[in-house]
């Protein structure tokens, strides 16, 4: 009898087994199937798989990033606050997030946010940790440039508005020496041309003696 319940326990722990494996495959599929790189690491961070876009972005071998060989991707001024926050998300138990750069197998390196999310079970404790590496390279760039363009204004900027200044002011100094020479030399022809009028109405109307 003993012997029939020990045989029916193993075989209950083999399809539960079967089962864990199944479903762990039917979960790997999935994770290679969603369009982002991903990964799934152990309670204690130990990296233990990677989707194929993964491998395929980094051109790294699943036997070569696993366990703490993913760092190996990773620019290397990048890699202690990386390593560091990780650290931190495994202490406290917490999901959390970094930026960082991770090279491409070309030997690039461009910018990439970097999530995890902890696994738990029904007691509360964690079983897995999932993550997403995240392409943010474009909005990297394109945030740079933005504060360039804020900190320095273009070159041509600078020098248009003396040349603007310069023109505006000429523009309106420029008329006024011949306008008032031409109201000058028109007054004195006026006062001249009165003081002869006024002369000759004097000659006609003095009486003769």
């Amino acid at each position: 009898m003993i012997a029939i319940e020990g045989e029916r326990s193993q075989e209950a722990l083999r399809s539960a087994l079967e089962e864990i494996r199944n479903s762990e495959a039917k979960l790997r599929k999935i994770i290679d199937t969603i369009p982002t790189l991903a990964w799934c690491s152990l309670p204690d961070g130990t990296g233990e798989f990677w989707n194929q876009r993964w491998h395929e972005y980094t051109g790294l071998s699943p036997e070569a990033v696993r366990g703490w060989g993913w760092q190996d991707a990773i620019h290397p001024e990048d890699l202690k606050e990386i390593t560091d926050k990780w650290l931190g998300f495994l202490a406290s138990g917490e999901p959390g997030e970094v930026e960082g750069r991770l090279r491409r197998f070309d030997g690039v390196y461009r910018w990439f946010l970097f999530r995890a999310e902890p696994l738990r079970d029904e007691s509360g404790n964690i079983v897995n940790w999932y993550g997403t590496d995240t392409d943010i390279d474009d909005l990297k760039r394109a945030e740079a440039k933005l504060r360039q363009d804020e900190e320095e204004p273009p070159p041509e900027v600078g020098k248009r508005q003396p040349t603007i200044s310069v023109m505006t002011t000429e523009a309106a100094l420029a008329p006024r020496e011949p306008v008032l020479r031409l109201c000058t030399t028109n007054h004195e022809s006026y006062l001249n041309l009165s003081s002869a009028l006024h002369s000759g109405a004097s000659s006609r109307t003095r009486p003769q003696q």
